[in-house]
């Protein structure tokens, strides 16, 4: 019998520690940012009151004065109605102020859980960089109001998620959870479904290139034969999100008959303003600023740190590689994509919001190398300055 050594047993002791550490650190968070939410009696959003008006008359839509004056549809081609819902529900057994808080406390939650869940289908290493969502967890989109979006960007988090552990291994029943997950994020949001089938349509291509020989023959098929199955896993997961796309095919073109595709045009300087600034950080309190400028800081060292590792180093990763490209897309989108479509706004900041939360998971892939540690170990801290901006205002 073999005695490890002392260093390595003390290594693994360390290891277990900063394990338990980091897990801790994260729930706390999470405790932290609840309790910003019922610290107080009412919570400073712009659009919030509307929201609980429109789900009263949802929830008492049986009642005849409220067909009068208002005309309710449930069902909306542009999606935009999840938290509708929820709130409708929620006001059968509570009062208002409860109802809004509670489903805010559920998307504080579902917001931690989701981006842990993704980061664990990347990295072992989940626990460092989890903390990260201490950061956006309380964003622009929330104070906003916007919280179909919030909910949204959850359910692609956890989408994410379960494609990572599932891919090259569909089957009917979860080819099913997948087209089930992609219609309840468009009844969500359908900027965030459009994100969804574009990360799915990335995450995948490392693995169904993978398949194609190249002049080897393939371990366990006939090269036809496997590249055959690579590529329908491929296409059938992208298209079982695709049924959508009828629904918002529909909404486009009557937003474009009605009041044109696009709204306006903003200048290049306008385009890069979300990428830069982190704008989505950008609340209701001055130290926002330096929040943001923290962050910044540090996800710009991350990405020298993984441009030198890709390209020097040459430690190409077909998962984190494909999640950095699904990052720069979305980026690329800020850029060349418009501002306004039909009715919805916002969309270079909340597409810059996936950016960077993208970025974030390919940086966490990296997890082999002793500074994405270093740098893993920070963020936590710069998550720290977060409670700035949430307790001042409030």
């Amino acid at each position: 019998m073999s005695i490890a050594p002392a260093s390595v047993n003390h290594s693994l002791s360390s290891c277990a520690f900063g394990d338990r550490f980091w897990r801790c650190a994260f729930f706390a968070l999470i405790l932290l940012q609840f309790s910003s939410i019922w610290a107080f009696r009412y919570l400073p959003t712009q659009d919030g009151p509307s929201h609980l008006l429109n789900a009263s008359v949802l929830a008492n839509s049986g009642i005849g004065i409220y067909r009068q004056y208002y005309e309710i549809v449930p069902i909306h081609l542009a999606g935009n109605m999840l938290t509708q819902f929820l709130l409708a529900g929620l006001l059968k057994v509570t009062g208002p102020v409860a109802a809004e808080k509670l489903l805010l406390s559920g998307y504080v939650v579902l917001f931690f859980m989701s981006f842990r869940y993704l980061l664990r289908a990347l990295t072992p290493y989940a626990d460092y960089f989890s903390c990260f969502a201490g950061i956006v967890v309380l964003n622009l989109f929330f104070f906003m109001g916007f919280w179909n979006f919030l909910y949204s960007v959850c359910l692609v988090l956890f989408t994410l998620g379960y494609y990572a552990r599932r891919q090259g291994r569909w089957t009917p029943r979860s080819l099913a959870v997948l087209l089930f997950a992609g219609l309840v994020i468009y009844m969500a949001h359908a900027l965030s479904w459009a994100m969804c089938v574009l990360a799915v349509a990335v995450m995948g291509l490392p693995h169904a290139i993978s398949a194609v020989p190249w002049g080897r023959a393939h371990p366990l098929f006939p090269p036809p034969a496997a590249v055959r199955r690579a590529m329908l896993q491929y296409a059938a997961s992208v298209c079982c999100l695709l049924p959508p796309g009828a629904l918002i095919w529909m909404y486009l073109a009557r937003s474009q008959k009605n009041s044109g595709l696009i709204a306006d045009h903003p200048s290049l300087r306008e385009r890069l303003y979300p990428l830069y600034s982190l704008s989505f950080l950008h609340t209701i309190s001055d130290s926002d600023l330096t929040l943001a400028k923290a962050v910044a800081a540090t996800l710009f060292l991350t990405f020298l740190f993984v441009a030198w590792t890709v390209f020097w180093r040459r430690r190409y990763s077909g998962g984190s590689t494909a999640i950095l490209l699904l990052s720069l897309v979305c980026s690329a989108a800020v850029i060349a994509g418009p501002d306004r479509v039909g009715s919805g706004s916002y969309i270079h900041t909340r597409v810059a919001f996936y950016a960077w939360l993208l970025f974030v998971d390919s940086d966490a892939t990296f997890e082999r190398d002793a500074l994405s540690k270093l740098l893993s170990h920070n963020l936590p801290i710069v998550a720290g300055l977060s409670f700035k901006r949430v307790w001042p205002p409030l």
